[in-house]
């Protein structure tokens, strides 16, 4: 599938990452079409607040682009793509991409819902053995939870620390391990830290049951 064979108002997801942050918008598609230089483009909608995607200033900065498929638990993602931000004469994206999807299947994956306990290890926890904590959001690069904070350690220092999070998968009673990085840190209301992780290896295999609704609350990228 092509960039211009996408339906006018399909929403997508664009995804920009510059190896510390990781942002996930939400567009519509305006129109499609082809260029006289033959370049494939997709123009999309934009908004205000989505601007700090175009203000990332790390070069190794990149979007992919991802149509979800649920019904067929399908996934449509373009990988890469030149995102152009136009202010004028209206406010929208211009993606181009010459190359054709990749389908990523979730048949079959491991399900995490929201709030799933999880065990942690890490050398941050410096001799306290292994923690537990709850997932508050996954997607296939990266993972968000939270554990109780513990007095003796600074949260900022978790920044950069690697963590091993374990995920039981009661359909067959067997243990489903993630290794991550973790990029940032902040303190909840209630006095637990919530951490952002970026996966070190990316797991296709792993699907949240989190509506877009829960996403956008859960976020804490950007």
């Amino acid at each position: 599938m092509y960039l211009n064979e996408l339906e006018e108002n399909a929403e997508i997801m664009i995804r920009a990452t510059d190896g510390e942050r990781q942002v996930d918008l939400y567009s519509n598609v305006i129109r499609t079409g082809v260029t006289k230089s033959g370049r494939i483009y997709a123009m999309v909608t934009a908004s205000e607040w989505e601007d700090k995607i175009v203000n990332m200033n790390c070069p190794d900065k990149s979007f992919t682009i991802y149509l979800h498929k649920d019904k067929e638990e399908k996934c449509v993602s373009w990988p890469n793509v030149t995102l152009v931000y136009m202010r004028k004469p209206e406010r929208m994206y211009v993606i181009i991409c010459m190359a054709e999807s990749v389908m990523a299947t979730r048949r079959g994956a491991f399900r995490v819902p929201v709030y799933s306990p999880c065990t942690l290890s890490s050398s941050f926890f410096n001799g306290e053995g292994k923690v537990t904590g709850r997932m508050r959001d996954i997607s296939a690069t990266g993972i968000a939870f939270t554990f109780p904070r513990i007095e003796v350690l600074d949260p900022e220092k978790a920044k950069g620390e690697k963590f091993t999070i374990v995920f039981k998968d009661d359909e067959n009673g067997e243990n489903f391990k993630l290794r991550a990085v973790c990029i940032r840190t902040m303190e909840m209301e209630n006095g637990e830290i919530l951490a952002g992780c970026r996966l070190t290896r990316s797991s296709t295999m792993v699907s949240g049951y989190i509506n877009r609704k829960q996403a956008h609350r859960l976020k804490i990228y950007g």
